[in-house]
């Protein structure tokens, strides 16, 4: 049990934080994987943020890589978000474009972030690795490309990795570097 989490087995409350929800089994575990999600869709939010703010006086990067890195953050929160509502990496662009995200819907940044993700993803300038198990512990993500830009290969440029980490790397930096592998419940 996390120490965010208290039950209160008498009033079958669950508590977190300062608010109580009635209920136990399934319909709390949904709310407390929904709660989750927000935090993590919030975490996420802010990253992006961040990342532009501070990489507007990033130099040597241009416009276009910093766009490409935008779409990447945009991407990698997409897909987490599914992963969240699914416990599995998404098949295909068409299943991620298609997943229907509820904390999304909450707010409009969110909302904007989604379909960011779902123009970059239907340009078919982006390749992803499909059927990814994204790890609970974030150290366990660190390092792995989960997805870039298609002409990374060759010239070098955007990359995100599992854990929503974005950056430009060389053609050759982005050889060395591990990539993510599918499930085998994927295949």
């Amino acid at each position: 049990m996390e120490m965010w989490e208290r039950l209160e087995p008498a009033a079958g409350t669950v508590t977190l934080g300062s608010t109580s929800v009635p209920g136990s089994g399934y319909g709390r575990d949904r709310l407390l994987r929904s709660l989750l999600g927000q935090t993590v869709t919030a975490i996420f939010r802010l990253v992006i943020a961040l990342g532009v703010v501070f990489c507007v006086g990033c130099g040597g990067e241009s416009k276009v890589q910093l766009e490409r890195k935008r779409d990447l953050m945009h991407i990698v929160l997409a897909y987490h978000n599914f992963f969240g509502g699914k416990d599995r990496g998404p098949h295909s662009a068409e299943e991620l474009v298609a997943f229907e995200d509820i904390a999304a819907k909450a707010t409009p940044a969110n909302a904007e972030s989604e379909s960011q993700a779902k123009k970059a993803l239907q340009s078919g300038n982006y390749v992803l690795i499909w059927d990814v198990t994204l790890e609970s512990q974030g150290e366990l993500n660190k390092g792995k490309i989960l997805g870039y830009h298609r002409d990374v290969p060759e010239k070098g440029g955007a990359v995100c990795f599992q854990d929503g980490m974005v950056k430009i790397l060389t053609r050759e930096e982005f050889e060395r570097t591990p990539k993510s592998q599918p499930s085998a419940a994927g295949k």
